[in-house]
């Protein structure tokens, strides 16, 4: 109900909040259909995040045997969460990797076809060949 409330007073940031939880869904599942194991590390984390959110209070505010066990679980997760970061960072630099070499590919083959390019270019904005078109 206080969603509801919020919505009505802030429609503009809620609209804007909306749209970026789907464009967040929308991502997950393209990764889930590229990559299942990475996929599966980004859940893994968002579930140690909750965990972490829920065990802070009482490894910082709590008394006796409930502070050490809640730091000790707390310490384990953040262990954890780090791990993953890390896997996700270097998932992200072999990509990137990835993605330069294609780049690097790309120039290649358009520095080698450089003239071809700009001949085709040249007719498609010069020749009246409407009827060439698919």
């Amino acid at each position: 109900m206080q969603f509801v409330i919020w919505f009505q007073k802030r429609k503009d940031d809620a609209v804007e909040f909306s749209v970026g939880i789907v464009k967040e869904a929308i991502a997950l599942m393209d990764q889930k259909r590229k990559n299942p194991d990475l996929f599966g590390k980004i859940m893994k984390e968002q579930e140690l995040a909750g965990l972490i959110h829920r065990l802070a209070p009482s490894a910082k505010h709590g008394k006796g045997v409930k502070r050490e066990e809640s730091a000790k679980l707390l310490r384990k997760a953040l262990t954890e969460v780090f791990d993953i970061r890390q896997d996700l960072m270097k998932a992200d630099v072999e990509q990137m990797t990835s993605d330069l070499a294609n780049l690097r590919t790309l120039i290649q083959k358009r520095q080698e076809n450089r003239q071809a390019i700009i001949e085709r270019r040249f007719k498609d904005l010069t020749e009246d060949a409407d009827y060439l078109k698919w």
